[in-house]
């Protein structure tokens, strides 16, 4: 009698398993199909900030050259470049596709910091000034430090001093 009842037993211990087994299976590719899908997205994601940081490299690198540009030239050529680039504005030929940062994917704090600060100061305002006024002398653009007697060139990297 005993022997029946542990054979039945058996059988529908077997037949859980199996249950169990098919189940874990059907779970497994229900998150191969989910999980496969995010690493795909973040494989692409990974490659664009691959991108990004080869691009943020030239820049700097560029950037390198103009300030190092900058620091040889003297205050009167910085004056006459700024001078001369009267409503240059930069306007990238690149049209951006990722749509990491457009107002409709900025995070509620920033698109709130957007909201709340105010607009630059009109700027035109002060071109009255810049025609009406002769170029200063290149003393006016001399850092403190330099001022005493030797000359600019020994003074620093032009990174103090000027208006602005």
């Amino acid at each position: 009698r005993d022997e029946p009842t542990n054979r039945v037993l058996s059988g529908v211990s077997m037949a859980s398993m199996v249950t169990v087994l098919r189940q874990l299976g059907q779970l497994a590719q229900l998150s191969a199909e989910v999980f496969g899908g995010l690493l795909d997205e973040a494989s692409r994601g990974a490659e664009q900030l691959e991108g990004l940081r080869d691009r943020l490299g030239r820049a700097t690198g560029a950037l390198t050259r103009v300030d190092d540009a900058l620091t040889a030239a003297s205050a009167v050529e910085v004056v006459t470049i700024c001078a001369s680039r009267e409503n240059l504005e930069f306007r990238s030929s690149a049209t951006e596709l990722s749509a990491l940062f457009t107002p409709a994917s900025r995070p509620a704090e920033v698109s709130a910091a957007f909201e709340a600060a105010q607009p630059p100061p009109a700027l035109h305002l002060l071109d009255h000034f810049l025609l009406s006024a002769p170029p200063p002398p290149a003393e006016a653009f001399q850092p403190p430090c330099a001022s005493g007697g030797g000359g600019g060139a020994s003074g620093g990297g032009g990174g103090g001093g000027g208006g602005g």
